[in-house]
């Protein structure tokens, strides 16, 4: 996976320091884009990376602008995207009493001593539909984003 944007250009995109977890920040970022520009098309050289600096610079633009979104949510520490969290999460699930768990529409059994239920879903990667407003206009601009078309 490519990360469209480095902590050092987050910093100048966001004008203050960056968070702690910039990088991680910005790998999550760069799946939601990465989501939103699916059937977008654009040169690339051999390693399939864009050759034009405006579409380099929409795809690193937007990404910080996804980061910004977060952070002034106060959404910027999430702690569900890394792999690593999985096992304990499955284990609180199981704790909490959850008898299966949802990946889209992928059901899994979980082993549970409790008769109790609960609704939960764990999920990875990033939703492409929760891009921010400023994500998309970016990547609008630069003509990596189809503009809605409505029909009346």
């Amino acid at each position: 996976m490519t990360v469209w944007a480095t902590t050092e250009y987050l910093a100048t995109y966001l004008g203050e320091a960056v968070p702690d977890d910039a990088g991680r920040l910005l790998a999550r970022a760069s799946r939601v884009v990465d989501g939103l520009i699916t059937h977008a098309v654009y040169d690339t050289d051999d390693d399939g990376q864009p050759t034009s600096l405006l579409v380099r610079g929409a795809l690193a633009d937007a990404t910080c602008a996804q980061v910004q979104t977060w952070i002034d949510a106060g959404q910027a520490t999430y702690e569900g995207d890394d792999d690593a969290g999985s096992e304990a999460e499955l284990a609180q699930l199981r704790a909490a009493g959850a008898t299966s768990v949802s990946f889209g529409a992928l059901s899994i059994g979980l082993s549970s001593r409790s008769s109790a239920t609960a609704s939960t879903a764990v999920t990875s990667g990033e939703d492409w539909s929760t891009a921010s407003d400023e994500t998309i206009a970016v990547l609008r601009r630069a003509g990596l984003r189809p503009a809605r078309i409505s029909l009346r």
